[in-house]
C-alpha cells in the first residue's frame, strides 16, 4: 500500500473562531522572523514554541482533527517521519543522498525534507510560499550551522534556478497544494539536469479517503458533495477548496507531454493491511484491488537528454 504522505499546510486559509488559543511563542530577537540570537537552549525552546504554534493552527483551527495534540507534538521531531521515505526513495532511484548531489525541496514546508538532504551531505536548495514556514525552517537551518538563504520563499510555477541545475528534484505531498499543477511540473523538469530525476508523492483523489482531514470521504463524488459530508462531521470546509483535487490518470497524460520516463512506485500491503479491516479500510482496499487506483501515488520521473 502506498505511503501515508506527510502533511503540508496552506495557512492562508479563513479560520474559523476557536478556543483555546495557541501556545504563546516566546519573545525573541528577530532577523526575518527568525530567532537569530539567545543561547542554543533557548533557540531550540523557541524553535519548538513556535513549531507548535504553527501546527497546532493547522490541525486544530483548519482541520478540526480531535488528535491535533499529538499531531502538532509529532511535527518537533519531523525530520525522523520522513526519513524513512527518503530512505525507501533512494531504492527506488538507485541514487544515493549523499555529498555532491545537488538536491532542490519544491514546496519544502517547514523544512523536515531540506534538513534530511542538509544532514546527508547534500548541496540542497528548498522552496516554500508560506513566509511562516519558511522563517521556522530558516531558524533550523541556523542552529545547525546551514546556511538558511538556501531555503528560500517562493512557488513550484516559478523555480528561481537556471535550467538542468538539480540532479534530484523532490517534491514530497506538495503537488495538490500548488495553484497550477501542470506549470509546477513542467518547472520540476526544466530545473533538473539530463538524467536526473524527480520524486513526486502525492495523494489520488479517486479514493474514498482525505487525508489531510483524516477522514473517509468519497473524493470521486463532486466537490459540494464532499463538502457537505465535512459539514455533517462539523468540519470547516474552507481548506478543501485549496486543494487540487488530482489523480492518477491526470497525472499520467501530463508526464506523457513531457521529455521523461515516468516509473509509478507500487508497494505491497503492509501488515496493518492484511488483518481484520475496518469498513472504511475495506472500502479502500477494495477500490485499490478492483479499481487499480492507489489511496496514494509515488512517481519517478527520469528526465530524458533530449526531447522525443
Amino acid at each position: 500500500m502506498p505511503m501515508q504522505a506527510m502533511d503540508r499546510v496552506d495557512l492562508h486559509v479563513a479560520q474559523p473562531p476557536v478556543a483555546p488559543p495557541p501556545p504563546v511563542v516566546p519573545p525573541c530577537n528577530t532577523v526575518e522572523g527568525d530567532c537569530a540570537t539567545g543561547d542554543g537552549a533557548t533557540r531550540q525552546n523557541h524553535l519548538a514554541a513556535r513549531l507548535t504554534a504553527y501546527y497546532t493552527k493547522y490541525y486544530r483551527d483548519v482541520l478540526g482533527l480531535p488528535d491535533w495534540e499529538g499531531r502538532a507534538a509529532a511535527r518537533l521531531s519531523e525530520e525522523d517521519n520522513v526519513r524513512p521515505f527518503l530512505r525507501e526513495a533512494e531504492f527506488w532511484m538507485n541514487e544515493r543522498f549523499e555529498r555532491g548531489r545537488r538536491v532542490l525541496v519544491a514546496g519544502g514546508g517547514t523544512g523536515a525534507e531540506f534538513m534530511v538532504f542538509a544532514r546527508r551531505g547534500c548541496d540542497v536548495d528548498a522552496v516554500e510560499p508560506n513566509p511562516e514556514a519558511v522563517a521556522i525552517a530558516r531558524e533550523k537551518a541556523r542552529l545547525e550551522g546551514i546556511d538558511p538563504n538556501r531555503f528560500r520563499r517562493g512557488v513550484a510555477e516559478s523555480l528561481p534556478f537556471p535550467d538542468g541545475h538539480f540532479d534530484i528534484v523532490c517534491c514530497h505531498s506538495v503537488l495538490e497544494h500548488v495553484q497550477d499543477v501542470r506549470r509546477s511540473v513542467e518547472e520540476m523538469i526544466r530545473v533538473t539536469k539530463p538524467f536526473g530525476r524527480v520524486l513526486i508523492a502525492t495523494v489520488d483523489y479517486r479514493q474514498c479517503w482525505e487525508n489531510h482531514y483524516k477522514l473517509p470521504l468519497p473524493m470521486f463524488l463532486p466537490r459540494w458533495i464532499v463538502k457537505l459530508l465535512l459539514r455533517s462531521r462539523g468540519r470547516d470546509v474552507r481548506f478543501l477548496d485549496s486543494l487540487q483535487l488530482i489523480d492518477s490518470r491526470q497525472l499520467t497524460n501530463l508526464f506523457m507531454d513531457q521529455p521523461v520516463v515516468a516509473l509509478r512506485v507500487i508497494r505491497s500491503w503492509p501488515q496493518p493491511w492484511k488483518g481484520r479491516l475496518t469498513a472504511p479500510m475495506r472500502i479502500i482496499k477494495w477500490i485499490v484491488q478492483h479499481r487499480e487506483i492507489q489511496r496514494d501515488q509515488t512517481w519517478i520521473l527520469l528526465k530524458l537528454d533530449r526531447p522525443r
